[in-house]
Formats: structure tokens, C-alpha cells, sequence
């Protein structure tokens, strides 16, 4: 039982480290293609 829940668990890190590694990767290719809002930005408020 504890093998399987290890291979759940390192079925989703996987998952969730393609994912993050997916979303910059496509960050960075916008950056390099020299486009804009690439990223959202969160610009606090003005007081």
C-alpha cells in the first residue's frame, strides 16, 4: 500500500513540475521573441 501512494505522489510531482516548467518556458520564449505582457505584473495601488 505505501508503494502505491509513493507512485501517486511521484506521479503528480511529475506532473505539477511539467507544468511550471511548461508556463516559464513559454514565458521565455515570448520574452526572447521580444514580445510584451508576457507575465502578468500585479503593480500594488496608489495611495
Amino acid at each position: 500500500m505505501l508503494s502505491l501512494l509513493l507512485i501517486v505522489v511521484l506521479l503528480l510531482g511529475g506532473w505539477w513540475l511539467v507544468r511550471v516548467l511548461r508556463r516559464s518556458s513559454a514565458v521565455e520564449d515570448c520574452l526572447l521573441r521580444g514580445g510584451r505582457d508576457c507575465a502578468p505584473v500585479s503593480v500594488p495601488a496608489r495611495r
